[in-house]
């Protein structure tokens, strides 16, 4: 009796370890609802269809509009479309990185993806990258902990609690499960685990109405989370090394990679220090040489009238943005490409 308690709990920490490593969704519920969609519209396959995939953080998640993209696109090119945003708040290089690794080893091979670039994502504050708070231990595999050893992601603190996930996986995985239960039950500052998402083509309009004080109150704290950052910016060698990996990914499997540097308000660029711009300007050589020149730099191409917080914007923008977006990157990058 005595014996059956600890047992009984090592019985269990085997088991959901093993349900873990053949049912990945369980460690990253967020990402694989999404891909769960993806899969779900590409199975009705259509002779000649292009195939377009967002990848990016919850800017991309809110400017990104699928039905307006594919509009365009089969307008332009005389070809079904298929457009889906599978972007993923907080996401940075290491995040889109992993992503494009897993849809590629699914055998999703879309013809065109979107990168997102957010310069401010892609340095360093007190040696932490932006990825570091959202790429948790918990969400990867071990053949993924391999693969973001190599570039340089892990260090002694993630390695640590990557091993603890695997000794405790029901105390690790007690915000994923609780997502099975009741996404809302999740704590303030957790990230909200969900296997649905509301919009099929994985969009995530913001629909409530803002008011120039709202405006000014949300940048405020955009600015307080920001301003620094973009004042002593370096690009680091993680971001450049995981953006490199997305492109040679794409080149490997004949995927057209466009690389956008998403919108924000004349405020928010007006945080850019000196280094900001260098960095940037390092950004853009970069996702030039990687893309071949598929390049869209659209941070200047909204009025502040459709953010609500400098660098997030209304439902209503995003079609304007994504038709726009259409035009002058996807389907040139299209027609260079001989589709």
């Amino acid at each position: 009796m005595v014996l059956s308690a600890p047992l009984t709990l090592i019985a269990l920490c085997i088991g959901l370890r093993f349900i873990a490593d053949h049912r990945p969704d369980l460690r990253d519920p967020n990402y694989y609802a999404k891909e769960r969609l993806l899969i779900k519209h590409m199975a009705n396959e259509e002779p000649g269809r292009i195939t377009v995939v967002a990848l990016g953080s919850s800017r991309t998640g809110n400017t990104f509009h699928p039905p307006t993209v594919e509009a365009e696109l089969e307008s332009a090119t005389g070809r079904p479309c298929l457009a889906f945003n599978h972007s993923l708040p907080g996401n940075g290089p290491v995040g889109q990185m992993l992503h494009m690794r897993r849809l590629v080893e699914r055998g999703i091979k879309p013809d065109l993806v979107v990168i997102e670039i957010i310069p401010s994502l892609c340095g360093t504050t007190s040696g932490t990258h932006a990825d570091t708070g959202i790429m948790t231990a918990d969400r990867v595999t071990r053949d993924e902990m391999k693969v973001l050893e190599g570039i340089g992601f892990v260090d002694d603190d993630f390695r640590k609690h990557w091993r603890e996930v695997e000794l405790n996986p029901w105390f690790n995985f007690r915000f994923q499960l609780l997502g099975l239960i009741q996404p809302k039950w999740t704590p303030p500052g957790v990230v909200r685990h969900s296997r649905k998402y509301a919009d099929p083509t994985g969009w995530s309009p913001w629909t409530q109405p803002v008011k120039p004080e709202d405006y000014q109150k949300n940048l405020q704290i955009t600015r307080d989370g920001f301003y620094d950052k973009l004042q002593a910016l370096e690009v680091s060698q993680l971001a450049m090394t995981a953006y490199n990996e997305i492109f040679d990914t794409c080149k490997r499997h004949g995927i057209i990679a466009v690389a956008v540097f998403s919108p924000e308000s004349s405020d928010f660029r007006g945080w850019y220090g000196p280094k900001a711009h260098k960095a940037t300007a390092v950004l853009k050589e970069m996702a030039r040489a990687g893309t071949n020149g598929n390049v869209v730099d659209a941070s200047d191409w909204l009025p502040d009238a459709v953010f609500f917080d400098g660098h997030h914007v209304t439902a209503k923008a995003a079609l304007v943005f994504s038709q726009k977006l259409a035009r002058e990157g996807l389907v040139p990058a299209l027609k260079t490409n001989g589709d």
